[in-house]
């Protein structure tokens, strides 16, 4: 038995009731949560728990009031049953009973229970001393302890307390008035390891690889390397953990399945999560705030992960995972970019030849928009803090590659970055960065009309009007290439637009990239080889002559065959 338990034991124990006990402790210490679970374990007393975090004077009574008539059993005799439960039903919700419909104030219900009020399997617990709204609010806690608590009830109370924490108004008179219902005074000190062992146990059901699960996991990453954790916090994040780890094994992802990827995610999610979490108990409860303020291994999704901690908001795991899979691939394959990305745990060696080795990349590939964004305001940042350690033509030639990445997406996939409030995107991707993202997406609108209008007239067969060699620049745009592909494999399609397409880009062929044509060749393939009454026998003949001469020359051919 550990010295606090054996004088908790030798307080509520004791034949004669003796003044408060109090418990001395730092915030984050895990006070609240090790009392509750005494108190669970013991079995003996009912537990009248009280939070006086910010109450003001005049509603001292009253919180001391709800908390006690809610712990009273629901056979209590002696009151009103009708009016006992409606107490605790409001109660229950955390509402003032006063403004519901019940016409007797919670002092009067409470003085139809005073016998039962005097029970002393009533122990009252009062947290959150030191966070009173003010002097008058704790005198009146003081007054209310002393004179119902302990000389009407002759109950027993616990005070849960930060000392250091008092303001000079509260601590003058919290010391001054202590002796008057304090008799006791204990400083909390636990072994933390026990408390956070106990916290994290939640989530050994969930096995990382063969020799880690998920609580030690927690351990590694976050617990062992901060002397200084908030038990509080502590308790949330499992709590979120728990919760996430229970729809996850649900979900039986595929991605979970590769041991490299699970890790990494946990580790990511758990230092993200804990960061948020501790934020947003500091009392910052705006968004965009603690967005600014919190930088996290999950970026792309921390607006996503703070809705979900500051108010509650669902968010898709299954879709976070798949996006932190196709990243993790990406960063493999990639490393120049996983260092920039990461470049506060690089050295200054490693930074610059992964600038060089990015810089000198000839064909940059990206899995989607927000990518491209989040890598070019690292870079940004790189170069306004004197961190870019390669030439600035290197840095304008990386630049210019990757806005030019950027330009070949389609409207759409830039949903994500528009959902963001105009106004808080210079906080998150920097001024420049979001000015030259949105030149971007303001040339995309403008190519979107044009391209439509090009795309109709190839459907239509018109092209040879509009100028048969300006219009060849179009098959170098992903967008009309990605639409016109859309056409030709579509399941209800019309011919006559079908062959208008083919002849349009069979001519095209040489000025598509490799990709493209590649794309085009496989398509063509598995039209010839389909069995599908969607395409004409004259229609599948030309095509497989189209096919042999590409394979051919690997050049453009005549139009005029198909």
């Amino acid at each position: 038995m550990d010295k606090l338990e054996e004088k908790l034991n030798h307080y509520l124990d004791a034949e004669q009731t003796d003044l408060a006990l109090e418990i001395d402790g730092a915030w984050g210490m895990g006070k609240t949560y090790t009392l509750k679970k005494y108190f669970e374990k013991r079995k003996k007393e009912r537990l009248v728990y009280i939070s006086v975090n910010g109450v003001q004077d005049s509603k001292v009574d009253d919180l001391f009031y709800e908390a006690a008539i809610a712990a009273l059993p629901k056979n209590t005799k002696g009151i009103k049953t009708k009016t006992l439960n409606m107490a605790r039903y409001f109660n229950r919700f955390n509402l003032s009973i006063k403004g519901f419909s019940i016409d007797v104030p919670l002092s009067f219900i409470a003085n139809q229970a005073q016998e039962q009020l005097k029970d002393r399997d009533l122990v009252y617990l009062v947290d959150d001393l030191e966070r009173i709204a003010d002097e008058k609010a704790l005198a009146k806690v003081f007054g209310f302890i002393s004179s119902i608590l302990q000389e009407t009830y002759g109950a027993r109370v616990i005070i849960l307390v930060n000392e250091k924490e008092f303001n000079e108004g509260k601590l003058s008179y919290f010391a001054n008035n202590r002796e008057k219902i304090i008799n006791h005074i204990i400083r909390f000190d636990i072994n933390k390891n026990l408390v956070l062992e106990s916290l994290t146990s939640k989530l050994d059901n969930y096995a990382i690889n063969q020799t880690e699960n998920l609580s030690s996991l927690v351990d590694d990453t976050l617990i062992a390397r901060n002397d200084n954790l908030n038990l509080r916090s502590i308790k949330v994040l499992i709590e979120y953990l728990n919760e996430i780890k229970e729809e996850v094994i649900s979900l039986e992802l595929e991605d979970m399945k590769n041991e490299n990827i699970r890790k990494q995610f946990w580790i990511d999610l758990v230092n993200s999560l804990y960061k948020i979490v501790t934020t947003f108990r500091k009392g910052n409860v705006v968004p965009q705030e603690i967005s600014k303020e919190v930088d996290i291994p999950l970026e792309g999704a921390k607006e996503q992960l703070i809705k979900y901690v500051i108010s509650g908001d669902s968010f898709s795991i299954k879709n976070l995972i798949t996006q932190y899979a196709k990243n993790h691939q990406l960063l493999e394959k990639n490393p120049a970019i996983e260092t920039l990305m990461n470049f506060r745990e690089k050295t200054e060696n490693e930074l610059q030849n992964a600038q060089k080795e990015l810089a000198n990349e000839s064909e940059l590939k990206f899995e989607d928009v927000r990518e491209i964004i989040n890598l070019l305001s690292v870079i940004s940042f790189l170069h306004e803090q004197n961190l870019w350690l390669i030439s600035d033509e290197e840095y304008a030639k990386l630049l210019n590659s990757m806005y030019t990445c950027l330009s070949n997406y389609q409207l759409d996939d830039f949903d994500d970055y528009l959902s963001i409030p105009e106004g808080f995107r210079p906080q998150m991707y920097g001024h420049r960065v979001k000015e030259k993202v949105e030149e971007v997406i303001t040339k995309i609108k403008e190519n979107d009309s044009k391209n439509l209008r090009v795309i109709e007239e190839i459907k239509n067969g018109n092209y040879r009007d509009a100028g048969w060699y300006v219009l060849k620049d179009q098959g170098k745009s992903e967008s009309v290439f990605s639409r016109l592909m859309s056409v030709l494999t579509e399941k209800h399609k019309n011919s006559i637009e079908v062959r208008n397409i083919l002849r349009y880009m069979v001519g095209n062929f040489d000025n598509f990239n490799q990709s493209q044509k590649n794309c085009f060749k496989t398509s063509l393939e598995e039209i010839k080889n389909s069995n599908s009454n969607d395409y004409d026998k004259i229609l599948l003949f030309n095509i497989s002559e189209q096919l042999a001469s590409i394979t051919e020359s690997n050049q453009g051919v005549d139009i005029n065959n198909i």
